[in-house]
């Protein structure tokens, strides 16, 4: 009899703490920190065929329960990612002007690079940028002007949206 008492409380205290344990991450995630806002740059189409470079923020981040027992995150769920590309682009490795193959976001890994949109802005890019392509609509498909400016390879990941039709004069539409 002892032991089946030691067996209920035991369970009972699972049971409590268990609750306590989900009431605790309910409440974290009723008090969610303030959500992130991660920069990209955005090479995007004007109505003429003309591509430019702008600094945007992807804001659309959700604050959840991700991996319990583990404490809540921000995640951002894109749909749509229809495929995943990792590139190694060889040190003085050189892109003339060309298009991104679909819209993508390209996430920097290592290296460093330099960017060019037709209306001559450049920007270097290098560990922790992120860079979205959105030049499939530009003018006598120009899009940009690429290349490694770094020591070693530049190499990049690449998350690409095929399904994503491209737009013109939206800058910084991705949220």
């Amino acid at each position: 009899c002892t032991r089946m008492k030691q067996l209920q409380l035991t369970l009972m205290l699972i049971v409590i703490f268990g609750m306590a344990s989900a009431t605790t991450r309910a409440a974290a995630a009723d008090k969610a920190p303030v959500a992130p806002s991660l920069v990209y740059w955005h090479n995007w189409v004007d109505l003429e065929g003309t591509t430019h470079l702008a600094k945007c923020a992807l804001t659309n981040w959700t604050y959840v329960d991700y991996l319990p027992p583990a404490d809540p995150l921000w995640t951002d769920a894109r749909a749509g990612v229809t495929k995943m590309v990792p590139m190694v682009l060889p040190e003085h490795w050189d892109g003339p002007w060309h298009q991104d193959p679909v819209p993508q976001l390209v996430y920097f890994l290592s290296g460093t690079g330099n960017w060019t949109t037709m209306d001559g802005t450049t920007v270097v890019l290098t560990v922790g940028d992120i860079y979205f392509g959105e030049d499939q609509l530009s003018r006598d498909h120009t899009g940009h002007y690429s290349s490694n400016i770094g020591k070693g390879p530049l190499v990049v990941l690449a998350v690409q949206f095929g399904d994503q039709k491209p737009t013109r004069n939206q800058p910084c539409w991705l949220k």
